[in-house]
């Protein structure tokens, strides 16, 4: 029986009256429910229709910022981190902090700006081809490097000497000195090599064989320490590797083979495309020492630490090569850790633990 039922049959007229008002909430509340359904389905639609474009809006901020992951390493970002890293701030030294360097170097043709690199070895002394005047001078410099003056004339010296080629090498690269005047600084029992500063190479295979450096390039039997530097996004990691007798005479047979060409690029090139930085001391028959850097973006250079004003050696290779020598140092390499390796902050290029 309905609610109608109970209303004809009732005859009290209070309950007909109360069920009334019931019926009349019941049909209220039925028609408040169905205007939220529509509500709740209007908002639906209005949903709808915005989602779509937003749900874009958001795939696409977030493709960007995988982009942004993934490509990061773009020639400014990465430039920026291996320049704050190469380059560290340099506090203020005061001028009283100098170093003293003693500049020598032939004054007359054809070898006029032959600069020495050390004593050499009478092994390696050919035949008299001439003589040369040389001047000699101490020379001022910063902490940074940079000359504070030039040498006053009362500090200057002029020697005579003899020139003498080298042994496997052309007298245009490098030629031997004896001197023939007593110096401040010099004897006259030893021979010294003398380097072209202005030299230039078309390959690192000719810039190997111009020194005839086969012969002591990473000799066999010597352990090669080698840094590898590997750029993240955020610090450059140091490693240490050490390589023994095999692996080092298979790194060398590939440098001395080593196709490329001469180079001009300036720092920012080099480094910009650059993830990973392998870095070894290297020496040569005649004396001639220094550090070979290999850069993964496709670069090899020399750069030398006993030659007072020569320039650095500076090779395009291709960047699979590069990848593949500093990969055969990472491979067969021993890496030394932990106290050997360590991490800084490619943002400031402060606190850089380079291994001894």
């Amino acid at each position: 029986m309905n609610l109608w039922d109970n209303v004809l049959n009732a005859t009290d007229e209070a309950f007909v009256s109360e069920m009334l008002e019931e019926e009349r909430a019941a049909e209220e509340r039925r028609a408040d429910a169905a205007e939220e359904r529509r509500d709740d389905k209007n908002t639906g639609r209005r949903l709808k229709k915005w989602l779509l474009p937003a749900a874009c809006l958001i795939l696409g901020v977030l493709i960007w910022g995988i982009a942004g992951g993934l490509f990061s390493r773009l020639a400014g970002n990465t430039w920026k981190q291996w320049n704050s890293y190469l380059h560290p701030p340099v506090d203020e030294q005061p001028q009283a902090l100098i170093r003293e360097y003693r500049v020598v170097g032939v004054s007359d043709s054809p070898y006029a700006g032959f600069r020495p690199v050390r004593v050499c070895e009478e092994n390696q002394v050919g035949e008299k081809i001439g003589e040369v005047t040389v001047n000699a001078a101490w020379l001022y410099v910063s902490m940074e490097g940079k000359p504070l003056r030039e040498p006053f004339d009362n500090e200057k010296e002029t020697l005579r000497a003899e020139v003498y080629t080298l042994r496997n090498i052309a007298s245009e690269t490098a030629v031997c000195v004896k001197y023939l005047d007593k110096s401040e600084a010099l004897t006259l029992d030893h021979y010294y090599t003398f380097i072209n500063t202005a030299a230039v190479f078309d390959s690192p295979a000719a810039f190997w064989t111009a020194f005839n450096a086969a012969e002591t390039l990473l000799p066999d039997g010597a352990a090669a320490g080698v840094l590898v530097e590997d750029l993240k996004l955020t610090s450059i990691q140091i490693g240490h590797y050490s390589l023994n007798a095999e692996a080092t005479a298979a790194l060398r047979d590939k440098l001395l083979t080593l196709d490329g060409t001469a180079s001009q690029d300036t720092e920012e090139q080099m480094f910009s495309s650059c993830e990973k930085r392998a870095s070894f001391w290297v020496k040569m028959s005649n004396g001639l020492s220094g550090r070979v850097n290999l850069l993964s973006s496709g670069y090899l250079s020399f750069h030398p630490d006993n030659l007072w004003g020569a320039a650095d050696q500076t090779f395009r290779i291709s960047r699979s090569d590069a990848s593949d020598l500093i990969r055969l140092i990472e491979d067969r390499g021993t890496l030394d850790v932990p106290d050997n390796s360590g991490t800084v902050t490619a943002t400031t290029g402060t606190d850089i633990q380079v291994p001894e």
